[in-house]
């Protein structure tokens, strides 16, 4: 009888991303992940330097969908006042703002730099919020996905009910 491991598939639908204190969390978030249906990578964060981080961003989304970026008191006090700096559409063009997910973990400000990522907040919430919350972040992460917006080239008509008139104002 032979022993089989099992690999994580080539292309996952998230990875996530978490510095050396937060591994708990990054587990949490892992199994909540899975209870959802989707697959994963964890990374533990590159943290040699600011350019070694960014690259290492790319690498991870190279092999995921979507990288779901741990926002931790550790993190903020490694990027100090330089914190925006995160923010990839300025650091790393080839990383879309719409595949990267900040998840708070520590008492500490989403930066404006990343406020226009999907942000979600698992920090001041009982579990079962938490939990929601995660779930929520994770379909408007998917939502604003792979799509490309498709041109709507003319009016289209009402979807919703139309009601007869009965050529009576009221």
């Amino acid at each position: 009888m032979t022993s089989q491991t099992v690999a994580p598939p080539a292309m996952a639908d998230f990875c996530v991303e978490y510095a050396a204190n937060d591994v708990a969390w990054a587990e949490w978030i892992a199994w909540e992940l899975e209870r959802l249906g989707h697959s994963y990578r964890m990374e533990l964060a590159s943290r040699r330097d600011r350019a070694a981080y960014f690259q290492s961003m790319d690498e991870h989304l190279s092999r995921s969908r979507r990288l779901i970026v741990l926002v931790s008191t550790e993190t903020a006090r490694w990027f100090g006042s330089d914190f925006g700096r995160l923010n990839p559409a300025s650091e790393t063009p080839s990383l879309p703002v719409r595949n990267l997910v900040h998840v708070r973990v520590g008492d500490c400000e989403i930066p404006p730099a990343l406020r226009g990522c999907v942000c979600i907040d698992v920090m001041h919430n009982d579990p079962e919020q938490s939990r929601r919350a995660l779930e929520l972040g994770i379909r408007a992460a998917m939502l604003l996905g792979d799509s490309t917006p498709r041109p709507i080239r003319k009016r289209p008509d009402f979807p919703g009910p139309v009601e007869a008139s009965s050529g009576t104002a009221a």
